[in-house]
């Protein structure tokens, strides 16, 4: 068993491996805020608050990471650097992760396939940087400034350096989520 560390339990978090299968691969979950009987006691997942709870996992390699809801500036995903297994992260919802958060998430978690930056403040300048996530399969970006053209270059800039036809990206913008390429052309030979 692990040992509960203060700001996993400080954030009613969960800090555990994903499976029997991977034991040296882990999920850590912080909520972005504290648990409090009056509204104005919580306190707001913060940066510094972020780096303790990564410093508190003693360096194990994340799979998994959400903290959503929370106060993360791009000064949280200087916590990350090194954790070049993660593959998913959830930022959805703390409104001051922004385009040099994408710089970050790109230079730090090259892996990372699924990336959920839905109620952010991240641009389509922000998409540029994320060009070198070869890996990314799914993208959220509901309730971001990203514009729906951005995000369609995007995807399309993404099969044409990476050979990744199978991006799927959520926008949001009243308008269709647009599915990967791959599953694009597979419902075109299916209909």
């Amino acid at each position: 068993t692990m040992t509960p560390s203060s700001m996993t339990e400080k954030y009613n978090g969960v800090f555990m491996q994903m499976s029997k299968a991977t034991p040296n691969l882990h999920y850590l979950l912080l909520n972005g805020e504290t648990f409090a009987e009056k509204p104005e006691d919580k306190e707001k997942l913060n940066d510094a608050d972020f780096a303790k709870a990564i410093k508190e996992t003693e360096g194990r390699p994340l799979y998994e990471l959400s903290a959503k809801k929370g106060a993360l500036t791009h000064e949280a995903i200087d916590s990350l650097q090194g954790q070049s297994q993660l593959r998913k992260l959830n930022l959805a919802q703390n409104k001051t992760i922004d385009d040099e958060a994408c710089k970050k998430i790109a230079a730090y978690l090259p892996r990372v396939q699924n990336l959920n930056l839905y109620g952010t403040s991240v641009t389509d300048q922000g998409l540029i940087y994320l060009l070198d996530l070869q890996e990314l399969r799914t993208l959220h970006l509901f309730d971001t400034k990203v514009s729906f053209q951005g995000a369609n270059e995007f995807r399309g800039k993404m099969e044409s350096m990476s050979g990744n036809d199978d991006l799927e990206i959520t926008t949001g913008h009243g308008t269709l989520r647009l599915d990967s390429f791959k599953h694009s052309a597979f419902l075109k030979a299916t209909y």
